[in-house]
């Protein structure tokens, strides 16, 4: 479910696989693997889904309303309207079930029941612009002019920027200054979606004059354009254009593409429909689809988006990405990222650091530069590098204060195994500021987890004989509470390793050793605890790839240096 509202698909439908493979027959798996089959536009395998669901509850009202959205796409219109007339019982899907009804019965041009259930949809809601829009163009279509005007003031007055009500006034005068009035209002930065989506509304009801008409007057994009071909409609030249393109996803777009495909067997459908296969998680198509397209295009986009699809040929992929468009941060971005990825840390750093010097207003570039410096043990230019980013602050933005707090670190443990402790302190001290420049914001104290740098300032004043002052870092790491407050912790799990080794000191090796097992029970079949338990224990095992991070670093090699 929580993937499912962040919209993450394909983690989404793993887990219902997951749930289905323990028990076949539980119903909100069943309706939301109807949910995820509807997406991927495998409109039968949703259809026998939600068929299955309602074979264990007749009355289920989501399963009802995904099978009769199913049996739309199947041209099953009896079964769609049995669904959606139980969905509708339900106060959660009632709005949209009757919407659904009022649009088949438009589209069968029964008008007047078209209106009932739209009106039906408005009483549930009266914010419900799709069943308002369906209303008004049902009194358009009847000659209802009274009912009309007011429903298209009722929508402006819910809604005064919707889009709907201006092209209305041009459809039903189609004047240039109508035609203005309408296009002014697209302010957005890609007003072709907006009139992509409102004339696929009219497409959907059937209503082709309507779409023909929009897609007339509007801005150009490469969706737009495979409408505009397969309708014969022209190029209206006088008309504004935009150039940032969006890439197609809609599932009418795919039906067209597929349609066209039959007599045109260029590479930009292939492309196009192998897009909107990809982003309704429909993998297999996808991949036949770019594998289809060879090599012959000519858009650097489309080897960047293959690369990330069919791995084994990514680096070729990408390398052909940026050759065709050499000025384009994101392949060499992706490219530099394969490397890391695969190990290729020297690579990498050729990648970034040559596009990286020649662009250096590119803080996005400038992060993966001192990515790529830290991969290559570079600390001290990493370190110089990060002090001259700005980044800009936003949700998550971590990485640059976690490097910077690595790169000042892996500089203090140098010293340290030089014997240079008193030139490790103030690197240890530097690594827990928090730099403006870095896009991150302090915590409270309270909230952050210094016990590696406390235990090696420890470290390094014992080595100089300062004990009291190292006694106060021995003191500071055993106050720290590690807690979790709603999902969210305040601790490094890797971290427990210096408290075991604290508690050792201060109280035995018994007492460290039974907070470890308390803490492995408290977290059954975490590996960094299990890492931790064994590393305390003088076996040295090495840390594994999957928990590895900065924080985990520092300590496999703190355990090496013991």
């Amino acid at each position: 479910k929580s993937f499912m509202e962040q919209r993450l698909y394909v983690q989404a439908e793993e887990k219902i696989k997951d749930c289905l493979q323990k028990d076949g027959n539980y119903l909100p798996a069943l309706t939301t693997q109807s949910q995820l089959e509807y997406r991927k536009m495998d409109y039968q395998a949703a259809f026998d889904a939600a068929s299955k669901a309602l074979s264990i509850n007749t009355y289920d009202a989501a399963a009802n309303y995904y099978y009769a959205l199913a049996a739309l796409k199947l041209n099953k219109v009896v079964d769609a309207k049995d669904g959606l007339d139980i969905a509708a019982q339900s106060a959660e899907y009632r709005g949209p079930a009757f919407t659904q009804l009022s649009h088949i019965y438009f589209i069968g041009k029964e008008y007047s029941k078209a209106i009932d259930y739209a009106k039906k949809s408005i009483a549930f809601n009266q914010f419900n612009l799709d069943a308002l829009q369906l209303l008004a163009v049902t009194y358009r279509k009847t000659n209802n002019l009274t009912g009309y005007q007011e429903t298209i003031h009722t929508i402006s007055q819910v809604d005064p920027l919707n889009h709907f009500t201006s092209f209305e006034k041009y459809f039903v005068q189609p004047t240039n200054d109508n035609k203005k009035l309408f296009l002014s209002a697209l302010r957005n930065e890609m007003p072709v979606e907006n009139c992509m989506e409102l004339a696929i509304w009219y497409y959907r009801l059937g209503c082709l004059d309507e779409m023909k008409s929009l897609l007339s007057i509007s801005p150009g994009g490469r969706e737009i354009a495979i409408w505009k071909k397969y309708f014969s409609i022209q190029q209206n030249s006088s008309g504004p254009t935009h150039t940032l393109s969006s890439f197609p996803f809609r599932e009418e777009t795919a039906d067209l593409i597929e349609q066209q495909m039959q007599t045109d067997n260029s590479w930009q459908l292939k492309y196009s429909l192998a897009l909107i296969y990809q982003n309704k998680n429909n993998i297999g198509k996808a991949k036949e689809l770019f594998i289809a397209c060879g090599n012959e295009p000519t858009d650097p986009a489309f080897y960047a988006a293959r690369s990330g699809l069919i791995t084994t040929d990514a680096e070729a992929d990408l390398g052909k990405a940026i050759s065709l468009d050499k000025e384009q941060w994101r392949y060499q971005q992706m490219l530099a990222e394969y490397y890391l990825r695969h190990d290729q840390n020297q690579k990498a750093l050729e990648i970034v650091e040559n596009f990286y010097l020649s662009h250096t207003g590119n803080y996005i570039m400038g992060m993966l530069y001192a990515r790529t410096l830290l991969a290559t043990s570079q600390y001290q230019k990493c370190d110089a590098l990060l002090s001259t980013l700005k980044i800009i602050p936003f949700e998550g933005a971590t990485a640059g204060r976690v490097m910077y707090r690595e790169s000042k670190l892996q500089q203090a443990l140098a010293q340290m195994k030089a014997a240079q402790y008193k030139k490790a302190l103030p690197f240890i001290k530097a690594a827990q500021l928090w730099p403006e420049n870095l896009g991150s914001g302090k915590p409270y104290d309270e909230d952050i987890d210094t016990r590696l740098e406390d235990w090696m300032s420890y470290l390094c004043l014992q080595k100089i004989n300062k004990k009291t002052e190292a006694n106060e870092f021995l003191q500071r790491i055993i106050a720290f509470t590690p807690k979790i407050d709603n999902t969210v912790s305040n601790f490094f799990m890797a971290n427990h390793l210096v408290t075991a080794w604290v508690l050792e000191k201060t109280k035995g090796s018994k007492d460290a050793s039974d907070w470890l097992n308390k803490e492995e029970k408290k977290y059954p079949g975490n590996t960094i605890v299990q890492w931790c338990k064994a590393a305390f224990e003088n076996k040295t095992p090495s840390m594994p790839e999957k928990i590895k991070d900065a924080n985990a670093n520092m300590l496999q090699a703190l355990v090496e240096l013991k």
